[in-house]
Order: structure tokens, then sequence, then C-alpha cells
């Protein structure tokens, strides 16, 4: 295809560059022969023509283009521009008829694409962060038929919420405009748009096809983005499947200054929480919140600016999952001095956890932030019964025994256990506990991973040989005192001079 030079002022920072070079006056006439042109640029902040670099060359050639001699600019940074609007077909299009009662048979996508696997596509690829991994420009690709997303061998999709601009390898980070399809929707066609600066939706680049294949996966026939966008960027999301269910393997997060009422403009505070950056941490995992031993979970609502020990307080901006949801995707929202939500950040995959808690996998954040822990009212999310109160020692809240309770053997803690075939379980008082210093959420058997889940009062725990279900090994003759001997509590906090103790 043809292409020419525009003839009239470009905006600054277009055509992949910071100062978008145009012509200043006409194309010439074939019968004027070669002339010199004029170069204007212009700046992001500025007007047409501020600056004028080195003129060149122009000459109109039969078959209706023209050719420039182009020379290099006077600016550092700057770049000849190219006006979409002027494009043209440089060979005559061929058509080709069907002829009736000719048959095609297409290939399921699903089953026949191309896998596309660049690092630099990944929405977490923020230009400073990686040493300015950028440059790449999608306009320059050779885009022929489907595509399937991964990022360093994970299974990926395009991102259905703005991406920040200078992300995923290029300037413009282009997403989808729409969530995805279902598998029964077959082939379906979403808008692709693109940011630019902190302006979502900026640019609107060519719709493009997705299909939702058997798998969890997603293909993409990719085309060629619009040429008007300065270096886009198709980008990646990498989503993987936890092997292991998060609600069993997490890394406990408690850390005061995330609370939500914990401004960093505090002047007690200020040496040690000013400006937490959440970016600078090296996230691995999912995680639960805690405050002071108490557990918490992310706000989801607006935090005010300046909170949660940072300048810029990270909250989820949808509602937690339920129980039976699974693992979901959550947006992540930014407060700023422009208010609520300034920024999206990058979304993170949020479970709902039996023993009414949450897990959270958390990334780096495009900026300075930091993810916040709510505060609320600790005895709503223990929930204690009837033979139970909710109280707080040495600033940890639990549920205390009422004094109707009879306690036979304090040390037993009212335990319960049942022996049958190859499995097992066991309960213990879940106010017996606390009231020896002991919280129900850091009991464990031998394997850190089997923790125990409270129901009425009690905290059970319950495995089986046969299943592989925390890792007993049941010996014939197996009598209580075996299982007692498998039975391991922790507990970290100040509650009690012990940081281990076993029965």
């Amino acid at each position: 295809m043809n292409i020419q030079m525009p003839e009239s002022c470009v905006n600054g920072s277009s055509c992949n560059s910071y100062l978008s070079l145009s012509l200043n006056g006409p194309h010439p006439q074939i019968e004027e022969g070669v002339v010199t042109r004029e170069v204007c640029g212009g700046y992001y902040w500025g007007g047409c023509c501020d600056y004028k670099s080195k003129p060149i060359r122009v000459k109109s050639c039969p078959g209706n283009y023209y050719v420039y001699e182009l020379v290099k600019p006077l600016d550092w940074c700057s770049g000849y521009c190219t006006d979409v609007n002027t494009i043209s077909q440089t060979d005559s299009i061929t058509t080709t008829t069907l002829a009736i009662g000719s048959s095609i048979t297409f290939s399921d996508p699903c089953s026949n694409y191309n896998v596309q696997d660049d690092y630099w596509r990944s929405t977490l690829n923020y230009w400073y962060w990686y040493g300015s991994i950028t440059g790449h420009d999608d306009t320059r690709e050779e885009w022929h038929g489907w595509y399937r997303l991964f990022v360093n061998g994970s299974s990926a999709q395009m991102p259905e919420w703005c991406v920040s601009y200078m992300s995923c390898g290029g300037f413009s980070s282009l997403y989808l405009g729409g969530s995805h399809p279902r598998v029964e929707d077959g082939v379906v066609t979403r808008e692709v748009y693109g940011s630019y600066y902190d302006q979502c939706s900026h640019f609107t680049s060519n719709p493009i096809q997705v299909k939702a294949c058997p798998g969890d996966y997603y293909v993409y026939k990719l085309t060629r983005p619009n040429l008007a966008i300065p270096a886009p960027s198709y980008c990646a999301v990498p989503f993987n499947t936890p092997n292991v269910d998060p609600c069993d393997s997490f890394t406990t997060l408690d850390e005061p200054w995330r609370s939500t009422d914990n401004s960093y403009y505090n002047y007690n505070n200020y040496n040690s929480y000013y400006s937490m950056c959440d970016y600078n941490v090296e996230w691995n995992g999912w995680y639960r919140l805690f405050i002071n031993g108490q557990s918490t979970q992310m706000s989801e609502s607006c935090v005010s600016e300046g909170m949660c020990g940072t300048y810029n307080p990270l909250y989820l901006r949808d509602p937690h999952p339920q129980l039976e949801d699974g693992v979901v995707t959550r947006h992540v929202c930014m407060s700023t001095w422009n208010g609520c939500c300034g920024y999206e950040s990058h979304p993170i995959q949020v479970k709902a956890c039996p023993g009414d808690y949450y897990v959270y996998q958390f990334v780096k954040p495009l900026h300075c932030a930091a993810y916040c822990a709510a505060v609320t009212d600790p005895c709503l999310s223990l929930n204690c019964n009837e033979d139970e109160w909710c109280g707080e020692r040495n600033g940890v809240y639990g549920c205390f025994c009422k004094d109707n309770q009879t306690i036979s053997e304090p040390l037993s803690f009212d335990m319960s256990q049942t022996c049958e075939s190859s499995s097992g379980s066991i309960s213990l008082s879940r106010c017996q506990l606390f009231e020896a210093g002991y919280s129900a959420h850091v009991l464990h058997l031998n394997e850190p991973s089997c923790r125990g889940t409270i129901q009425n009062g009690r905290v059970h725990f319950h495995f089986d040989n046969n299943y592989q279900i925390c890792g007993t090994s049941l010996r014939p003759m197996a009598h209580i005192s075996f299982m007692r001997t498998s039975f391991w509590v922790v507990w970290t906090q100040p509650l009690i001079s012990s940081a281990e103790r076993k029965y």
C-alpha cells in the first residue's frame, strides 16, 4: 500500500516519537519535479510548527505516489509521520468467485492456531521495571490466522480492562473492549482499545475475532492494529490454575501499616510508614491478610488518598467472591489526588475460604502504591457461638468461654476424636484453646497445609490415609496416643512465651 506524509499539524508524541514531523505545505504535482518542503514538528503541550527541522526534497511520481529524500532531523527524539488517511492500493485487486455447489472446509481455530509467547507482552512489563523493554510495534508484524497467547510458557489471555501506556512492550497498550466469550458463543468480534498516557480507550484499533476453547483458554484472530496508534502492542495476562488449593497454602501477611485507618501523614508513623510501595515487593503465591493477628480482608470501597501507609492505596473495585465461586479475578483501584479509582492497577485473583476468610494472589502494582487491609469489627468475623463471648487479649481478639462451661481437663481442650478404617478426625474447643493462648487459625497437623475448620465453636481436623489427605501414616492397632502425637499447635503472637507447642 502507498502512504504519504501529512500536510497538516500532527499532535506531539504521535508517530511513535516525542516530536512529530510533518510537511509544512502541500505535496508537489508531477510537472513540478523535485521540490523542497519545510518540515514542522509539534510538541505534546504545544501547537503546530513549534519546531522546524531540516527541509527535505519531495517528488510526485506516476502512479499517484510520492518519494522523499529524508534527512536526519535536528531534534534528538523526532520522527517523520505518515498520514493513514492517504493509504492507497499499489496493485489491482483480484476477485475470486466461488462456484455454486462447491464446499469449503474450515478448521477449528481451537486446534489450529499459532503460539504467540512473548514475555514482554505481559501487563506486568511496565517500562521502568524491566530496563525499558519497549520499542515493539505490532503494526510491523505480519499477522496470519489465529493465535493463542502465552507468557513464559504459561497460558495467557488479553486483558478486558484498561492497561497503562508503556506496558506490554510498546507505547500504546491494546486490550479488549469487552468480556471474553463462553465456549457456547463460538467466534465473536470484540473491539480493541489503546491507552494514551492516563487516558483509557483513547485509541480505537481494528476489531478482532475471539473464540473460547475447551480447556479454559482463548484464541484470537489478531490483525495489524490501526496505523494511527503510536507503537501499539497487544497485551497478555498470564492466569494459572493453582496446583493446590490456595486456602491450604498461603503466606500470612500481618503488617499493621496496611490498615485503612493508618494515614501516612500520621506524625508518629511518619518515619516507618511514609509512602510504602508494593512494587518493591517480590510477590510469590497467595496471601492472607491480618492486622495484629486478627484476620481481615481488602477493602471493597474507596480508600482515601494517603491511607494504608502509602500515598496511593489499593482496594477492590468489585465485591469478594462466595465460596462456590472458586478462584475469581477482581479489578484493583488506586486512589490518587484525582479521587477514587484515579487509576486501575493490575487485577488480582481472589478466593473465599472455609472459615470466613479470603486469600489473594498479589502482584506488583503499576505505581508506588500498597494493598489495603480493611479495619472492621473483629468480633463480626469470629462468629462466637452462644457458649462463647468475643473479647481481646494482648491486642488479639478471640472467642472466650462463658462461665457455664465445665472444663474437666484444662490441657485436653475438650478433645473429641474418631477413628474408622483409614480415616480419622479430631476436634477441640475453640474458646479453651484461645484462653490457653492459641488462636484457631494457626492450628495445623504435622503437615502445615492441614488446617482446621471451625464448626459451632470447635476446631475440626480430618485425615484419610487412603486418599492421602494430610499426610497421615496409620499403624496397626493405632490408639489415641498415636493420633495425638501427630498434632501440632503453632502460635507466633505474644499471647504465650512459647512459639511452638506439640501434643
